[in-house]
């Protein structure tokens, strides 16, 4: 239930919360990888977000999370 909370945000007005939401996934992937497909669609989405911040902000995490998974 929690979790379907938390990707129903993606889909939020406001800008700030879906990039939180874009953010917390970095702290959820790492300590959950097996969630890896159910955020990744709601990801897939915001590639195409009509605001800059969000587009940037998934870029930027998707890039940390590629170092994370290849050192870890």
């Amino acid at each position: 239930m929690i979790f379907y909370s938390y990707t129903c945000r993606y889909h939020d007005i406001e800008t700030e919360i879906r990039v939180m939401c874009i953010e917390q996934a970095e702290i959820i992937l790492q300590n959950h990888p097996s969630a890896r497909s159910a955020i990744s669609e709601h990801w897939n989405r915001r590639h195409r977000d009509a605001d800059d911040n969000v587009r940037c902000a998934v870029v930027c995490i998707q890039n940390i999370l590629m170092v994370y998974y290849r050192l870890g």
